[in-house]
């Protein structure tokens, strides 16, 4: 069981790669009944944006794929730089460059690099499937509506945030209310929730303030216990900008024939709700019967919810890859089934350590976007989020 990992090229990756050296550009595809997802990992390398961008572009009509979610992780004092190199892009291959997508503060792996790397998400259209974009004041919404199922990315709720209010607190709750009225417009509502990322752009100095002011609000809006247990969905909280709010979120909902079912722990982990965080390690979204394995931020943290490997980050990274490996091995996935993910470091010598583990472990090469971040506990070095899709 494993997915099939392409250049945009069509070219197979050499397996002798480094973990942190994948190709430019990496499309994992997964056949559905009467679609095909599409995750495109674009990482960083000393290029000029518009080189950077046409190389994306010529990507997306290969595959000849709608996005859904688009991610570009980069510098915001390059932000403008940014912009245009992608609608340039975008206009000259005939893609839609006013098509929603977050820019998040992301400090590349490669000195003075203007791009981290960029992440897509998407399908090819089949009967009865259309993607539509809905904006508002509140933010916008890319909406995915299928026989079935309907499924949102929304996005873009800190727009003008710090007009809402001066502080971080304020605006986090403005923030979540912005996005359940986002969810309602489309008769949704946070317990349809699946996925969420929070990037905090001080996370440091709030950081289990945030953890109770969220908690108190899924209370509210009824993600409560069960007979199954806590509801919540996968999340990832990190160090993060999109420009001047404190704090940002994007998140996936989707409703109709769909099952979420929730992993509060694994062997390696225990419930992260039992120490204040309101997210499960991992969740599974099923869409009419088509799996997908959501792997939250995870960091070396044992199953009693403390920081291990104290100012070891080779031991960090361990602890954090085993973690990842035990939320896809008990769900019968592997590392070669890994789509997309994510990889923070606090430091560049943390970056270093993951590289000499990743190869002592002979680790595939991974679709990974890394970026220099502060995680959420002082003390903790590396943090790691994958998807990866269940196949028949």
């Amino acid at each position: 069981m494993s997915l099939m990992v392409t250049l945009a090229s069509g070219r197979q990756p050499k397996t002798s790669e480094s973990p942190l050296t994948s190709p430019p550009i990496v499309r994992h595809t997964v056949q559905r009944d009467n679609y095909q997802e599409v995750y495109l990992t674009l990482t960083q390398r000393e290029e000029d944006l518009d080189a950077q961008f046409d190389a994306l572009a010529r990507a997306i009509v290969e595959a000849g794929f709608e996005p859904i979610t688009e991610k570009v992780f980069g510098s915001l004092d390059e932000q403008e730089a940014i912009r245009s190199a992608r609608a340039r892009a975008y206009t000259h291959h005939g893609l839609e460059p006013t098509r929603p997508f977050v820019l998040v503060e992301g400090a590349s792996t490669v000195a003075d690099a203007p791009l981290a790397g960029i992440q897509l998400w998407g399908v090819t259209v089949g009967d009865g499937q259309r993607v539509t974009t809905l904006r508002t004041d509140d933010g916008a919404t890319r909406l995915w509506r299928s026989p079935g199922f309907e499924l949102a990315w929304v996005c873009h709720t800190d727009r003008r945030l710090e007009e809402a209010s001066s502080s971080p607190r304020g605006q986090a709750r403005a923030l979540l209310e912005r996005a359940g009225t986002l969810l309602a417009a489309h008769k949704m509502s946070f317990a349809d929730v699946h996925r969420t990322w929070f990037y905090l752009a001080e996370i440091l100095d709030w950081y289990p303030e945030f953890n109770r002011l969220r908690s108190r609000f899924f209370d509210e809006v009824g993600l409560r216990q069960d007979a199954a247990g806590l509801q919540l969905p996968a999340s990832t909280g990190i160090q993060g900008r999109t420009g001047q709010a404190e704090c940002a979120l994007d998140l996936l909902a989707a409703h109709g024939d769909v099952r979420f079912t929730p992993i509060r722990s694994s062997s390696r982990q225990g419930p992260a709700a039992s120490y204040g965080s309101s997210f499960s390690r991992a969740a599974i979204m099923e869409l009419c019967g088509e799996k997908t394995l959501f792997v939250s931020g995870t960091a070396s943290i044992d199953d009693a919810g403390e920081s291990v490997y104290l100012g070891d980050a080779e031991g960090q990274s361990l602890a954090t890859l085993l973690a990842v490996a035990a939320l896809l091995r008990e769900r019968g996935l592997r590392w070669a089934d890994v789509a997309q993910g994510t990889l923070y470091f606090k430091t560049p010598d943390a970056a270093e350590a993951w590289t000499r583990v990743s190869e002592w472990l002979e680790l595939p090469v991974l679709p990974l976007v890394q970026v220099f971040a502060d995680i959420c506990r002082p003390e903790l070095l590396v943090e790691l989020e994958v998807v990866a899709p269940f196949r028949r």
